[in-house]
């Protein structure tokens, strides 16, 4: 027997009636301008990410609030203002340097996100990650290691993990390489203590360039991203043999074509403290993103910034790069169906 429902213009239909109008007012619809569509969707688990915001950022020593560390304590305040910064970054990915621990990285992020920390004996400041749940639930971000090779003589460690942007899987490496050997030549022979620096600096852009090169003999794209302490920019003036950027953009490919967003341009971060002397101003970029030209390929053209950071009421520039970092967040944006990346720098 076949039944067949019809439905009447009675009291029911009238009532089932203004159920879907009230419901189709509080989710929406396609056609009903100025009205946003149900959110959840966006959160679902992702198997693959069609559009990431991808992110660097050296926090100067965070610790824990109630000890802090080398020397340094935030106030409930001055955590505030760092969550605030995190929030304006609005990053998928986040590599950080100098933090100490899984529990301050999350503490900073808040919900939503899943921190990976290197576990480098005897040191706060360490590697690593902060990376959306959603990416994480549903297989778009995975693989995730430290890199344990970059520590050659107590240094830092780095973490990697692999993004599938679209049908391209990405491998990414955070990095905190050694800081005091900004433009110096590499390696130098000199015994003073600026040679020490640039000689441990050159030992780890040769694990960098191995890498790579490790990455390219397996066809996959790689980015390399956080804090080289190297300002390449800088670099142009030295011997090739003396510079690191060759180093890594030959390892990457036989042309040098390696994409660093950060190429040319003069860093925004404390530079409106500049001619007051009011804050330390770096004019150089240490902070970088290396992309190899596959991973290129995804990079939206533009989409390169820095967040600066302000003092905020009651505190002077110096003591907000004491209290929040000296460091700016950087950021670009990744698209499964980008095209052309931005200009490469082949120097």
């Amino acid at each position: 027997m076949r039944f067949t429902a019809r439905c009447g213009r009675g009291p029911w239909h009238r009532t089932a009636s203004r159920l879907a109008a009230g419901l189709l007012a509080l989710v929406g619809s396609p056609e009903s301008p100025g009205v946003a569509p149900m959110a959840a969707a966006a959160e679902a688990p992702a198997s693959r990410a069609e559009r990431v915001v991808l992110a660097s950022w050296n926090l100067r020593n965070l610790c824990a609030l109630e000890k802090g560390c080398l020397g340094q304590r935030r106030s409930s305040h001055d955590w505030r203002r760092l969550r605030a910064l995190f929030q304006r970054v609005d990053a998928d990915i986040m590599a950080l340097q100098e933090v100490e621990s899984r529990a301050v990285a999350e503490r900073l992020a808040g919900p939503g996100y899943r921190a990976f920390m290197s576990r480098r004996p005897g040191s706060t400041q360490r590697v690593g990650f902060l990376v959306r749940e959603r990416l994480l639930a549903g297989g778009a971000v995975h693989a995730v290691a430290p890199v344990r090779a970059l520590d050659v003589g107590d240094l830092r460690y780095g973490m990697a993990l692999t993004l599938r942007l679209g049908p391209t899987r990405l491998r990414l490496l955070a990095v905190h390489l050694k800081s005091g050997c900004f433009e110096a030549p590499l390696p130098r022979t000199v015994p003073d203590a600026p040679a020490a620096a640039c000689a441990k600096l050159a030992r780890q852009g040769d694990v960098l360039a191995r890498w790579i090169g490790a990455r390219v003999a397996a066809q996959r794209g790689f980015i390399v991203l956080g804090d080289f302490n190297r300002r390449f920019d800088s670099e142009t003036q030295l011997p090739e043999k003396a510079r690191l950027w060759p180093r890594l953009a030959r390892a990457a490919d036989p042309a040098g074509r390696l994409l660093r967003p950060t190429a040319g341009r003069r860093p925004a971060c404390w530079a409106y403290a500049r001619e007051s002397g009011a804050a330390r101003y770096y004019d150089r970029y240490i902070d970088h993103f290396l992309l190899s030209p596959r991973a290129a390929r995804h990079a939206v053209p533009g989409s390169f910034r820095a967040t600066v950071i302000r003092p905020g009421p009651g505190r002077t520039a110096r003591q907000a790069q004491r209290r929040l970092s000296d460091h700016c967040p950087i950021a670009i944006t990744l698209r499964a169906g980008a095209k052309t990346a931005a200009r490469r720098d082949r120097r």
